[in-house]
């Protein structure tokens, strides 16, 4: 099979968007595809007619078409880039171009080098604007350092606004003090329902205000608690916490000043509950225990927790805000601890560090945030690290990537076990018939050494 092919000279970038007009095309028909360099006498380029004997080199890599998605949620202005794999036997890696339109320069590849998961390249870019338009482009290089042609420009354009408000309340990370295992129940707040998880009390009567909420089941036994911190617990939107707060204990906790009595009641079979309510943004909220500690011998009774979606706040869209703070970009070997540090006007609900876009271990939910990572699973070269902060409303945010070079030193294998032995000739004295004083003498030699020899009568 033959293949025509046609290289047009250009004076400007490859990676420039706008080309002018060629100088000129050179036509030439391979017997096979070319993969390495093809040589070829070009036309003079003062537009002359004639040759000379310049030689302009073409380097020519197969890549397919890359393609674009937006990363979930769209609103992270993340975008996720994959391409086919390159089969070349000396591919060394990639390059992801990225511009923003209406500029025509790429710049400085976003990614270079090989991904976590060759069979499946990809990587994700960060850092992008809402309602901007962005163009990708795809090359691959050798070992021998040897760049392709871009692939076909892919674009996107990211999409503009907030996130959605949740669809649902979410009580998650729920924290006691005292140990004990506090429970969401699946149905709402209803006459019937059970109040503690230690004890059979059940709520006999329920006001409007409350019904069908979503309440923790706490356990009565915590009901002489003093800490000043005792539950603890994150929802992912604005809510109205109700306690519910016996009447027999008195005065109450000074963290209840900062709640107001709404007037109503919520009984139980055991006793009479006052409720009181208090509004909080998404995020983590924090309780105190049940009494002060100049009642502390007076309780009777363990409040409850009811929450409630708050219709009338918005829910949390702003960021958080996350740094990678090691390893700084430079050469890194054997194991790595990665870190970073982040902060949300609410609270931070996660961090996720990344290599070559990649998931790099389980995602950290508690500061100092950190992972580790052995850099001897992955060939020496040049990787990039990055972290993805979260917090409980959803809203992400990437730190800035740190490039760093493995280099670990590959220790050379065992040299083969010594099977040959030496050869030793004894050379005095000679046969015959000695007297006095002799001097028994040999020569002896061996393919590694000779480790000493041995005479004997």
């Amino acid at each position: 099979m033959k293949y025509p092919c046609t290289f047009p000279l250009f004076r400007k970038s490859l990676l420039t968007k706008k080309f002018k007009s060629p100088i000129f095309q050179l036509e030439q028909t391979f017997e096979r595809f070319p993969k390495n360099v093809v040589e070829a006498f070009t036309k003079s380029i003062d537009g002359l007619t004639s040759c000379n004997s310049q030689k302009i080199s073409f380097y020519i890599l197969l890549l397919a078409l890359i393609t674009v998605i937006p990363a979930s949620p769209v609103f992270s202005a993340n975008v996720s880039v994959t391409w086919n794999k390159n089969t070349e036997s000396d591919l060394a890696g990639y390059k992801i171009y990225k511009r923003t339109l209406p500029s025509l320069d790429f710049g400085q590849p976003t990614f270079s080098g090989m991904p976590s998961n060759p069979s499946s390249p990809s990587t994700t870019v960060t850092g992008l604007s809402e309602g901007k338009t962005y163009g990708f482009i795809a090359t691959a290089f050798d070992t021998s350092g040897n760049e392709s042609a871009p692939s076909a420009e892919k674009q996107i354009t990211v999409p503009t606004g907030t996130p959605p408000p949740p669809s649902s309340l979410n009580i998650s990370n729920l924290t006691v003090a005292s140990g004990k295992t506090y429970v969401v129940p699946s149905s709402g707040l209803q006459a019937g329902g059970t109040v503690y998880i230690d004890r059979s009390y059940t709520y006999t009567t329920v006001p409007t205000l409350v019904q069908g909420a979503t309440y923790i089941q706490t356990a009565n036994n915590d009901k002489a608690a003093t800490n000043t911190n005792f539950l603890s617990f994150t929802v992912n939107q604005s809510v109205s916490v109700y306690v519910a707060h016996g009447d027999r204990i008195t005065p109450k906790p000074a963290w209840l000043n900062t709640f107001t009595d709404t007037g109503t009641n919520l009984v139980t079979s055991d006793t009479t509950l006052s409720l009181f309510v208090r509004t909080f943004s998404a995020g983590t909220i924090t309780l105190g225990g049940n009494v002060s500690s100049a009642n502390a011998g007076n309780s009777l009774s363990m409040y409850s927790v009811i929450v409630k979606p708050d219709s009338g706040s918005p829910t949390d869209t702003t960021a958080p805000t996350v740094t990678l703070t090691a390893p700084s970009a430079g050469t890194v070997s054997g194991t790595v601890t990665v870190t970073a540090s982040a902060s949300d006007n609410v609270g931070v609900a996660g961090v996720q560090f990344r290599l070559q876009g990649a998931n790099l271990g389980a995602e950290d939910t508690t500061s100092p945030y950190s992972t580790s990572w052995n850099t001897t699973t992955v060939p020496n070269g040049s990787y990039t690290l990055t972290a993805i902060a979260r917090d409980a409303a959803g809203n992400t945010k990437t730190a800035t990537s740190v490039t760093v070079t493995v280099s670990n030193t590959t220790t050379p294998p065992p040299p083969p076990a010594d099977t040959t032995p030496p050869t030793v000739t004894l050379t005095a004295p000679g046969a015959g018939t000695v007297s006095g004083t002799v001097t028994v003498s040999a020569s002896a030699s061996d393919n590694v050494g000779v480790a000493g020899v041995q005479f004997r009568l």
